[in-house]
C-alpha cells in the first residue's frame, strides 16, 4: 500500500521529534557531564543492642570563619595641598595656648625682626635666582630663595630646584653662597627699610 501525503507528513514530524529528542539527550548527557553515576542513598544504620556504657560523643569541628582584615593603603609623606610646616606660625589664643595658623603665606615669616625682605637676583645657566631673605628660625640660619619664580626655604647643605645647593649663610652680612654644579655664586639680600 502506498503512503499518502498525510502519512508522509506524520513520518517527517515524528522523525523531527525523535531527532530533537536525540540531540537534547546528547547535549545534556554527553556534553554537559551527564556521565556521572547517581549517588545512592546511604543504607540505614544497623540496630545495636543497648549497652551499659554510654559512648563519648565524637568531637566535631565547627567551621570557623577566617576574616581577612581590609586592605589599608598607607600614604607616607605630607599632603601636597596642605600648608608647608615652615609657613605655619603659632598664634596665642584666648586660653593662653598656642595653635598653628593654617593660612599660607608667600614669604617665610622670619623669627628675626631685622631680617631683610628685598632680594638680589642673578642669572645662573639661563635661570633667574633671587635671594629674598636671610634669617634665623629656631636657631637655624635659613634662606628664602627663588629659582624661576619658585620659592624655597633652605638651610646650609640643602639642595633645591634639583641642582642648586646652599653652601653657606652669613646672617651678619645678609648674604648666602650657593653652588650650581662646579659654579659657586653669592647673593646678598638688601636690608628692609
Amino acid at each position: 500500500m502506498p503512503m499518502t501525503e498525510r502519512d508522509k507528513r506524520a513520518v517527517i514530524i515524528l522523525g523531527a521529534l525523535v531527532g530533537a529528542a536525540l540531540v537534547f539527550f546528547l547535549v545534556t548527557q554527553v556534553l554537559l557531564g551527564g556521565d556521572e553515576e547517581p549517588v545512592a542513598a546511604p543504607a540505614p544504620a544497623p540496630a545495636t543492642e543497648p549497652s551499659d556504657t554510654v559512648p563519648a560523643p565524637e568531637p566535631t569541628e565547627s567551621p570557623t570563619e577566617v576574616k581577612t582584615p581590609p586592605t589599608v593603603t598607607n600614604f607616607s609623606g605630607r599632603d601636597p595641598f596642605s600648608t608647608p610646616p615652615e609657613l605655619i606660625t603659632p598664634t596665642a589664643s584666648a586660653s593662653g595656648l598656642t595653635s598653628p595658623v593654617t593660612e599660607a603665606t608667600t614669604e617665610p615669616q622670619p623669627a628675626d625682626e631685622n631680617a631683610p625682605t628685598n632680594g638680589a637676583t642673578t642669572n645662573v645657566t639661563g635661570k633667574s635666582v633671587t635671594l629674598n631673605a636671610v634669617y634665623l628660625r629656631s636657631g637655624d640660619p635659613k634662606v628664602s630663595v627663588e629659582v624661576e619664580e619658585k620659592a624655597y626655604t633652605k638651610s646650609v647643605g640643602e639642595v633645591f630646584a634639583e641642582n642648586y645647593r646652599v653652601s653657606s649663610i652669613d646672617l651678619a652680612s645678609n648674604c648666602a653662597t650657593f653652588v650650581y654644579g662646579d659654579e659657586s655664586f653669592e647673593l646678598c639680600a638688601d636690608a628692609a627699610s
